[in-house]
């Protein structure tokens, strides 16, 4: 393929990419967001370019089979900073305060340890499924992104960060802790892990009837 007809190609996905992100951001991300309660505009913005990136970098992978390295840590920056923004930054404003947890508040931290706590909360209320699911959803893409840029943590690690996540959360007052998110947080990673067992066994495969 000539440079000239493959930076046609770029130039036409990036404009593709820039109506996709405005027309899912309109109908579908911005009420996405409102029931997952983001309302800071800094997070809605990075979530807005993170849109863009994934879907620009997805154009690049049905139009080419393939991803170049920089598309591949282009893709884990927008994920990162999308995971930051959802889970940090989804506030208007965050207490300051919150960070004095650490102090005379410390023999008082108020954990929930229950491990299904968001069948309970779904039984209460039943918007907090949705907000469920998206926990789920968040981590989906963590295990394809981690092997992407050849990274394969054990099981445990996995299960520390989450946990290390809702403690972050709960000290920078931008969240509570919750064992029943560390939970969504570790089907989320198993389902990305099974699916991208699932895409690499059909590759191999594949590749086996075109030798």
């Amino acid at each position: 393929m000539s440079t000239r007809k493959m930076v046609l190609i770029k130039v036409l996905s990036g404009i593709f990419s820039c109506v996709a992100t405005l027309f899912l951001n309109y109908f579908i991300i911005s009420e996405v967001e409102s029931r997952f309660g983001i309302s800071s505009s800094t997070a809605q913005f990075i979530l807005l370019i993170a849109q863009l990136v994934v879907i620009y970098i997805f154009s690049q992978l049905i139009l080419f089979k393939k991803l170049t390295r920089v598309e591949i840590v282009l893709l884990s920056v927008a994920y990162g900073l999308s995971v930051i923004s959802a889970l940090f930054l989804r506030y208007s404003a965050i207490d300051m305060q919150g960070i004095f947890r650490l102090g005379s508040d410390f023999i008082r931290w108020h954990f929930s340890w229950n491990p299904i706590s968001f069948i309970f909360d779904a039984a209460a209320d039943h918007n907090s499924i949705f907000v469920s699911l998206l926990n789920i959803f968040l981590f989906l893409p963590l295990k394809p992104i981690l092997a992407a840029n050849k990274l394969h943590p054990k099981w445990w690690i996995v299960i520390a960060g989450f946990f290390a996540v809702e403690l972050l959360q709960y000290i920078l007052n931008a969240g509570s802790f919750d064992l029943g998110d560390i939970v969504l947080y570790f089907i989320g990673y198993l389902a990305g892990y099974g699916t991208l067992k699932l895409y690499l066994d059909k590759a191999s495969k594949i590749r086996i009837q075109e030798k």
